[in-house]
């Protein structure tokens, strides 16, 4: 079955800004948030898999091998990011993007990334997951009652609708729709829950 006609819905993304990504990109190749050994990284078949795909797209041979693909992946990502990204998502067919902004954080990484900007950058629809680990944690070092802490998550989440939520929740029904009185930036950049 030929699926490659059919755009793609990214449905767990992270935002990014190019000038803060200048690690080695293997390391980005596992999810956990502490020093790894990544050595073993290029060895995973789906990295293989995934780097002659790149060499493909990039229109380089066989002959460039892993270190020479990703040594132009480096130095294209580096001169024009934008354009770099572009031609990943044409190639993906990338449409919409549906954007957990619960990492990076300046709590967790240092920085944060503004959805407005990432959606500047990306040619697709950006959609924000709200995700509430980060206001439990901002939340976690103040002496509240349960009655101000969850009066606390419902201001920032958005107060119409919120026990609908909960219960369309506990229902099975989908959790992400819009709240009626969340505005909506013009564009491309919407916040759902």
């Amino acid at each position: 079955m030929d699926l490659s006609h059919l755009s793609i819905i990214d449905n767990h993304a992270h935002p990014f800004l190019p000038e803060k990504e200048n690690e080695d990109p293997t390391s980005y190749w596992t999810t956990s948030l502490l020093p790894e050994n990544i050595e073993h990284i290029p060895n995973l078949l789906v990295f293989k898999m995934m780097t002659r795909c790149l060499g493909e797209l990039m229109g380089m041979d066989s002959e460039a091998g892993t270190v020479g693909i990703w040594e132009s992946r480096q130095k294209s990502y580096a001169k024009d990011p934008k354009n770099y990204i572009k031609v990943l998502f044409d190639d993906a067919k990338i449409k919409t993007m549906f954007v957990d902004i619960g990492y990076p954080t300046k709590a967790i990484s240092g920085y944060g990334v503004d959805p407005t900007d990432l959606a500047k950058l990306v040619p697709a629809d950006v959609k924000v997951i709200v995700r509430i680990e980060p206001i439990i944690m901002d939340l976690a070092g103040r002496e509240l009652s349960y009655e101000d802490f969850f009066g606390c998550v419902q201001s920032r989440v958005g107060k119409t609708n919120f026990h609908e939520r909960h219960r369309r929740l506990e229902d099975g029904h989908s959790l992400l729709y819009r709240a009626k009185n969340q505005k909506i930036q013009p564009g491309r950049y919407q916040r759902i829950f």
